[in-house]
């Protein structure tokens, strides 16, 4: 009998812990995808990076792009966007390698295409 009460105790002492967690609640999470496109043509290899619009809103970010198309799944909200040029990949100009420069924004919260054309 006192093991059960014992098990019963620990039992409601993890439920009591569990309940009481100052966890946050999860982020809204987006999948967005879309194509990169230099002058038209597809880009052949890039890495395209993600910076919060408004600082604390969503988090930094990167994903490949090959072959012209990309896919991210990221915290819902606005993000600048530029492209780091890699070896073997796509020259990419350089205002478009800064997020403060580039002017292109991927709206994340919407799982609508986002294109973007570098030119």
């Amino acid at each position: 009998m006192s093991r059960r009460i014992f098990l019963a105790a620990v039992f409601l002492f993890g439920v009591g812990v569990l309940g009481c967690s100052n966890a946050r609640p999860t982020a809204e999470m987006k999948e967005v995808s879309g194509r990169v496109t230099l002058n038209g043509q597809p880009v052949k290899k890039t890495i395209m990076k993600l910076t919060p619009d408004t600082p604390g809103a969503g988090r930094e970010d990167e994903c490949i792009v090959e072959n012209g198309e990309y896919r991210v799944k990221l915290i819902a909200a606005r993000y600048k966007v530029s492209f780091i040029q890699i070896l073997g990949g796509s020259h990419i100009p350089a205002r478009y390698q800064s997020p403060d420069t580039s002017q292109f924004v991927l709206d994340g919260t919407k799982s609508e295409p986002a294109n973007f054309d570098l030119n």
